[in-house]
């Protein structure tokens, strides 16, 4: 079995091997894992509607209402969570500086800030929807060739544009994504 790095969270980037369409080179915010299973949202995927389609009438939009809302996996997509890095916003579950937070108190908190409190160094994304794995199965994925993990990068997830996310992430690692080759030939030995 493959260990995976120690601590959570980290990212798990897609290989071209992964061909499932909820994770073509997607790039995954990993935030739990254990013998159970494992928990993350994607973190690349801008959905076609935005925060004001999802809470309509909220006066407070008129700041964020075009925030775009996130696909963070193909579970539970009737539900959301605010991924955040404020600390001074209150959340339910934190991870390291990394907040998770699902109640309305919180994201009332968040929309109370003002514009320019969002900067590279403040963020917060509406997720809708997370991805999970059952027991061993992340870990069979990985030693498929399905995923690479590496460390988690606050720049990567809150400051680089979702259409260049894979391939900055892929670039951390040292790895040219035009470089790889897409393989799904199975070999006899």
């Amino acid at each position: 079995m493959i260990d995976l790095l120690a601590g959570t969270p980290s990212l798990l980037i897609a290989l071209p091997q992964l061909q499932d369409p909820n994770f073509v080179r997607s790039v995954v915010l990993l935030l739990e894992h254990d013998d159970q299973g494992a928990m993350g949202f994607v973190i690349n995927r801008i959905a076609d509607y935005t925060l004001k389609d999802i809470l309509h009438e909220d006066n407070k939009l008129k700041t964020f209402g075009d925030a775009p809302a996130w696909i963070g996996g193909p579970i539970q997509t009737d539900r959301a969570v605010v991924l955040h890095n404020c600390q001074e916003v209150a959340s339910e579950t934190s991870y390291g500086d990394i907040k998770v937070s699902s109640s309305a108190e919180s994201l009332e908190e968040l929309l109370d800030m003002p514009k320019g409190f969002f900067t590279a160094k403040h963020a917060f994304r509406f997720i809708v929807g997370y991805a999970g794995w059952g027991a061993g199965q992340l870990s069979a994925e990985i030693r498929g060739g399905a995923w690479i993990q590496t460390d988690f990068d606050h720049e990567i997830v809150f400051n680089t544009d979702p259409k260049h996310m894979w391939t900055a992430a892929m670039q951390i690692l040292g790895i040219n994504p035009l470089e790889l080759v897409h393989s799904d030939q199975r070999f006899i030995n």
